[in-house]
């Protein structure tokens, strides 16, 4: 049965890397967002999204990369429509894009990669960041995303006969649409758990805190490893039943919260050097008894 279990079955089977499966996703949803515009069977455009890509880790040249994937498509009995339109992605196949899916998928490809690079190298890595006039200027960066060509771009567009700003927007708009499947959500703020108010802050800020360099007869731990990346990464909070957890590890030092049961509890553990850090939300650090004042700093306490 050709529907989109065994479209995403057939591209985990060729794909194993999760940069490539997510590019699959977002050209995904880029097309069924695309389809349900222009009134479109939303399941053909989106598995034509999904598996234009999914030769390309085993036959990453132009000799292989679209045609072997067709041959895969053909013995397998995939329709006609979607193998021709994913054939004509490529502009070196001489396929013609004859239909509006197929001209789609052209135009959405690159420009979808080009959309998520831009997103992923916003502070917060979100696609909730980027806007129209950020995705030109970037394309006038010819050192940025140099992999992706910019005339498919274009040209993408024009045969589309659409404008290029009406094209990004388009994209910008899907993608926010699935932005949690495709890890382009905010990162750079934790996600609050509810009944600990003490487990929501900025990493940014925490960052400026931690990165103070102290003095070691100070009694203080030394943390100026914590980059708001790292915090970030290792730093996630469950609405769910799991624990939440953050760690970094350099060397010096670790922290993990406890922060998942009883509300108002602030997340602390000791470290290795028997001291407590503790995420109060309270400015200063070093301080023996910390006073309420801002939500944008943490304390380092003695234990």
């Amino acid at each position: 049965m050709h529907d989109r279990a065994a479209a995403w079955d057939l591209l985990c089977e060729f794909t194993l890397t999760e940069p490539l499966r997510k590019h699959g996703l977002a050209v995904e949803t880029v097309m069924r967002h695309l389809a349900r515009k222009h009134g479109e069977d939303e399941d053909t455009w989106g598995i034509t999204g999904l598996l234009h890509d999914f030769d390309y880790e085993r036959w990453p040249t132009a000799e292989g990369h679209p045609f072997e994937g067709n041959k895969i498509l053909t013995e397998r009995g995939w329709p006609e429509d979607i193998r021709t339109a994913i054939m004509g992605h490529a502009d070196y196949s001489g396929v013609p894009r004859d239909t509006l899916m197929a001209k789609t998928l052209f135009a959405v490809d690159e420009l979808t990669g080009f959309v998520t690079a831009v997103a992923l190298v916003r502070p917060n890595k979100s696609i909730l960041e980027v806007e129209v006039p950020s995705v030109r200027k970037k394309m006038k960066d010819k050192a940025f995303a140099r992999q992706v060509n910019r005339d498919d771009i274009v040209n993408g567009a024009e045969q589309l006969g659409v404008s290029l700003d009406d094209m990004i927007a388009e994209v910008i708009e899907a993608l926010k649409s699935n932005a949690d499947a495709l890890s382009l959500r905010r990162h750079g703020v934790a996600r609050h758990l509810p009944g600990d108010s003490a487990c929501s802050f900025n990493c940014s800020a925490l960052f400026r805190c931690f990165r103070a360099s102290v003095i070691p007869s100070s009694r203080v731990l030394r943390v100026t490893w914590l980059t708001p990346a790292s915090i970030a990464r290792h730093f996630s909070l469950f609405s769910g039943e799991r624990e939440p957890a953050f760690s970094g590890h350099h060397g010096r030092g670790w922290l993990r919260s406890d922060c998942a049961t009883g509300a108002g509890r602030t997340p602390s553990a000791p470290d290795h050097f028997g001291k407590k850090l503790r995420l109060s939300g309270r400015r200063g650090v070093g301080q023996e008894r910390p006073r309420r004042r801002s939500t944008r700093r943490a304390d380092v306490l003695t234990g």
